[in-house]
C-alpha cells in the first residue's frame, strides 16, 4: 500500500545512542513507512536559529499532512505557530516524555496551548496528561501508550529464565538508562553499597548500562567501582541483544527524578525481558510499574530503595511472580495498537 500524500515529520534527532525521544521518533517514522506512507523528516536540530526561520517555512509549505514530535517547549510553540499561520489543518502533535504537562499547568503558556485545539490530533502517552488536557477543553486528544520496536524474549527463553528463580544463588541487578545524576544512578550505587555491607556473604552485583556524557559523573562512578567491585559500568547496551541481556538480571533499578520523565523505554524493554523493575514513585512511573505486581515503587528522599532491594533479595518467589506479570504486560507495548489512533486520523 502507498498513500498518495506525503507526510512531513518534524522532530529533533540527536546522535545519542540511549535517548527515548530519538527511539520513539524513529520507531514512529519506521511504522508510518511500513503502513505505506511516504515520510520526509525535518530535523530542526540540524538548523541554527536563522536557518530554522528561513528553511522551515519553505519546507513546511510543501506538505498537507504534518506529524510534530518536538523535543521541547521552544520547538513545540515555534512549529505550532508556523503551521497555524500556514493554515495547515492535518496536523498531529505526538508528545514525547512528560514535560508537556508542566507547560500546560503554567498559566503563561495558556494562549499558546489554546492554539493546539486547532490541531487534528494530540497524542499523549499517559492518562494523567490526557485528563488534564480534557479538563482544559481539548476534544482532540488521544491516549497513545509508548511502545518499543524491540522483540520480547521468546516463551522458551522466558521459561528458562523463570526456572532460575528456584535455584537462585546470586542477585544481579542492573541500571539501564541514560547515565545521568537525575536518572538516579548514584542512588542505585548507594543502595547496592548498603546491601553489600549488610549482606557480606551474599553474591550481589549492579551492572550500569547507558551513555555517559558527564565526565565528572563518569569519574565518580569509576571511583565507586574501585571501592566496590560488585558495581560495574558496562557501557551502552544496544542492538538486537538488548532484551536477551536484560533477561539475565534479577531486577532493574530505576531511581529516576528526571523532570522530563514520561513512559521510559528502559522500563518497557525490561518488561519484554521478564525483568521486574524497582522504580521511584516519580512522574508517571506508577502508570507503567504496578507496585507489588510488576515491580516495586519507592519514595525518593528516604531509605526505601535499600529496603525494596532487601525485600526483593529475601523474596525470590514473589520476584518470580513479578517476572511473569512483566512478561504478560509487555504485550501492551505494541506499536500497531499504540499508533492506531494516529494512523486513523492521518487519513
Amino acid at each position: 500500500m502507498t498513500n498518495s500524500a506525503k507526510i512531513l515529520l518534524i522532530c529533533h534527532l540527536t546522535d545519542s545512542k540511549c535517548n527515548g525521544q530519538v527511539a520513539k521518533t524513529l520507531d514512529t517514522y519506521n511504522y508510518l513507512k511500513e503502513k505505506g506512507y511516504e515520510v520526509d523528516i525535518l530535523n530542526y536540530g540540524e538548523f541554527n536559529a536563522f536557518q530554522k526561520i528561513l528553511c522551515s517555512r519553505k519546507i513546511v509549505k510543501r506538505y498537507d499532512r504534518v506529524v510534530l514530535m518536538p523535543g521541547g517547549r521552544k520547538a513545540l510553540f515555534y512549529y505550532s505557530n508556523l503551521l497555524l499561520r500556514l493554515k495547515k489543518k492535518n496536523v498531529h502533535y505526538v508528545a514525547i516524555g512528560g514535560w508537556v504537562l508542566s507547560l500546560l499547568n503554567n498559566k503563561k503558556y495558556k494562549n499558546q496551548f489554546e492554539k493546539l485545539k486547532k490541531f487534528k490530533g494530540i497524542y499523549l502517552q499517559n492518562k494523567v496528561t490526557q485528563n488534564r488536557f480534557i479538563e482544559e477543553g481539548f476534544d482532540n486528544t488521544f491516549f497513545v501508550s509508548n511502545f518499543s520496536s524491540k522483540t520480547p524474549i521468546s516463551q522458551r527463553q522466558f521459561d528458562l529464565k523463570n526456572q532460575e528463580y528456584d535455584k537462585i544463588d546470586s542477585f544481579n541487578f542492573c541500571f539501564f538508562a541514560r547515565v545521568e545524576r537525575t536518572k538516579g544512578v548514584l542512588l542505585a550505587c548507594d543502595a547496592i553499597n548498603q546491601i553489600c555491607q549488610k549482606y557480606k556473604d551474599l553474591n550481589v552485583s549492579l551492572d550500569i548500562y547507558g551513555e555517559i556524557k558527564d565526565k565528572s559523573l563518569e569519574n565518580e562512578l569509576n571511583q565507586i567501582c574501585k571501592n566496590n567491585h560488585a558495581i560495574s559500568v558496562k557501557g551502552i547496551l544496544g542492538g538486537d541483544d538488548v532484551i536477551k541481556q536484560l533477561s539475565t538480571y534479577y531486577c532493574m533499578l530505576f531511581p529516576t527524578f528526571y523532570r522530563g520523565e514520561g513512559t521510559p523505554h528502559s522500563v518497557m524493554e525490561s518488561f519484554m525481558a521478564g525483568l521486574p523493575v524497582i522504580a521511584s514513585n516519580w512522574a508517571y512511573n506508577s502508570e507503567i510499574v504496578d507496585d507489588n505486581k510488576t515491580g516495586l515503587l519507592f519514595e525518593l528522599n528516604t531509605n526505601e530503595l535499600f529496603e525494596k532491594i532487601e525485600w526483593a533479595i529475601n523474596n525470590p518467589i514473589k520476584i518470580k511472580e513479578f517476572s511473569k506479570n512483566c512478561f504478560a504486560k509487555s504485550k501492551e507495548f505494541n506499536k500497531e495498537k499504540s499508533l492506531e489512533p494516529l494512523i486513523k486520523y492521518l487519513e
